[in-house]
């Protein structure tokens, strides 16, 4: 994205194909905060796709796939670091069109699932949460369904 790009243009994130509109940017950091529907990311301004005049739809074959791993390991981290990699991940992951993603964040003394819980509750990208089942990892994982 260059200098050509402006607040309330609208855009592609890649990987995503529905379009998209620029609420801000700050080239300083190289990011833009971009609204795809009803849900705001914070996107790197390299992955931002400017929809051309001419046409109102990009070819979804020209939108280059974003490939996100479905599974996020956050043990060992502290909270304050972990919250910020899970939103940055949340951020790909919705974009990256995926329905389900697991957490990892242990069983220990329950305080990094507690925090990764208080956050994702309050996330709009978040559908649903659960804690995994016995043969998914049982309460050392979240498993949460994202909004389509």
């Amino acid at each position: 994205m260059g200098s050509e790009m402006c607040i309330r243009d609208r855009v592609y994130y890649e990987g995503v194909d529905k379009p998209g509109v620029i609420l801000s940017i700050n080239e300083n950091i190289g990011k833009a905060k971009i609204q795809i529907n009803n849900i705001k990311i914070d996107a790197d301004i390299h992955r931002i796709i400017p929809v051309s005049e001419n046409k109102k739809k990009i070819e979804k074959d020209k939108i280059p796939v974003i490939k996100v791993n479905d599974k996020l390991d956050l043990r060992g981290m502290s909270a304050q670091d972990a919250i910020q990699l899970l939103d940055e991940y949340l951020d790909e992951a919705y974009a990256g069109g995926l329905n389900e993603v697991t957490i990892i964040h242990g069983k220990g003394k329950g305080i990094l699932r507690k925090e990764v819980w208080k956050f994702i509750e309050k996330d709009k990208r978040v559908k649903s949460q659960r804690i995994g089942a016995w043969n998914e990892g049982d309460i050392g994982v979240t498993i949460i369904q994202l909004k389509v």
